[in-house]
């Protein structure tokens, strides 16, 4: 189990996903009210019951997923089966496909394929009086803690980070991408490119202070400021290498090379073709809606 500790009472969990080459991670936080943050698959269940018996804990006080999607949320409504006396934390935008998932359960279909639950365990609704939807920059007590709810659109409508304003620590989700690089994923169906820049901005304007940024398929990072450049400027980058091939009559897989290719010269890290196939869909699929192509 990669289970270790990265801050004053923060563990990280990973939690790896079959078919993605960043695994998800889950962040437990061990307070007099636990917090656990993106707790995955219901698949990776058992590995997280097993690490808060590891960490002597019981029960979590709350669960909070930072998005709807499945490497996220997908267990949050068996979660809460589980743990009756947990509160399910989510943005009010999520809230009606919590309670009826039907509709990302479709989606799910789309990116991860058919029969995802065959592998990534059943999506189960979250009973409507189990769900707290904080408002933007509502504070939630955890005892020797307190979480702020940081509103985040743009990889998703739903988007949420959370700031632990006693470890200064920023759980970000996806707003600020994923490592290596900050490689912005761009889901089809839920991407929107200037909400996703304004929302990185967001957070560096808000003058946190944050010392760790607890990266949701990646590790701890230091530096809010440096992360929010590379974002932004990658977003830009890839978006804009994507609106020129479309207008140009490129494929799918020929924007996926290029954008692969750019990628090792610039950051010197080769990432698959293929595991760049949500971030050029979503971009095309974004710039078909706003009417750019």
């Amino acid at each position: 189990m990669n289970l270790s500790e990265v801050a004053d009472g923060v563990y990280r969990l990973e939690t790896p996903i079959i078919t993605a080459q960043y695994p998800a991670v889950a962040y437990i936080i061990k307070s007099p009210s636990v917090v656990v943050i993106d707790p995955g698959t219901t698949a990776n269940i058992p590995m997280l019951r097993e690490a808060m018996k590891k960490l002597d804990i019981d029960k979590p006080a709350y669960i909070i997923p930072t998005h709807l999607h499945m490497d996220h949320s997908g267990s949050a409504g068996t979660l809460a089966k589980l743990y009756p006396e947990a509160r399910i934390v989510v943005h009010p935008r999520y809230a009606k496909h919590a309670i009826r998932p039907a509709y990302i359960i479709k989606a799910f279909r789309v990116v991860w394929g058919q029969n995802f639950e065959g592998t990534f365990g059943e999506v189960e609704p979250v009973p409507e009086e189990r769900l707290l939807l904080p408002e933007d920059g509502e504070v939630i007590d955890a005892g020797d803690r307190e979480l702020e709810v940081i509103y985040t659109p743009g990889h998703a409508p739903h988007h949420i980070a959370i700031f632990d304003r006693k470890v200064k620590g920023l759980f970000c989700g996806e707003a600020l991408g994923v490592p290596d690089f900050q490689l912005p994923a761009a889901p089809p169906m839920s991407f929107d490119l200037k909400t996703y820049i304004a929302s990185a901005e967001k957070l560096r304007e808000m003058k946190l202070g944050a010392e760790l940024i607890f990266i949701a398929h990646g590790g701890v990072e230091r530096d809010l400021d440096v992360l929010v450049a590379r974002v932004i400027e990658n977003i830009s980058l890839y978006g804009d290498m994507v609106l020129e091939g479309l207008r140009r009559g490129e494929t799918q897989e020929s924007m996926e090379r290029r954008v692969s290719d750019d990628i090792e010269r610039r950051h010197g890290v080769r990432v698959p073709q293929r595991g760049l196939f949500v971030t050029v869909a979503g971009l095309t699929a974004y710039f078909k809606s706003v009417g750019m192509v």
